[in-house]
């Protein structure tokens, strides 16, 4: 028994990502210094530097921890500002916005 694919098969094109793949191979052996800034794990690996910043900063014992539940008041006042923009409603951004 032969089974039919389905017909949305025909219209399948190749993944967006693996042309862009092979743009960039082909600008490289042509001599372009080329960073790829595309999905998944970058190309090229951070700087000493970067890595040595973010080691620092990691091991700060304030930069761990959940985030309040109330939010970050300037946030709260921006939804508070939308809701009023496009719905005409008043919301009192320290009681009635992430509370």
């Amino acid at each position: 028994m032969k089974v039919k694919p389905a017909d949305r098969t025909t219209i399948v094109k190749e993944y967006y990502f693996s042309q862009k793949l092979r743009q960039i191979d082909q600008m490289r052996k042509a001599g372009a210094d080329v960073i790829n800034l595309g999905i998944g794990s970058p190309d090229q690996p951070p700087s000493d530097n970067t890595i040595r910043r973010l080691t620092v900063e990691a091991a700060k014992p304030d930069a761990h921890g959940y985030q309040s539940y109330n939010g970050i008041p300037d946030l709260r006042k921006a939804f508070a500002g939308w809701y009023k923009k496009y719905f005409r409603v008043e919301l009192d951004p320290e009681s009635e916005i992430l509370r």
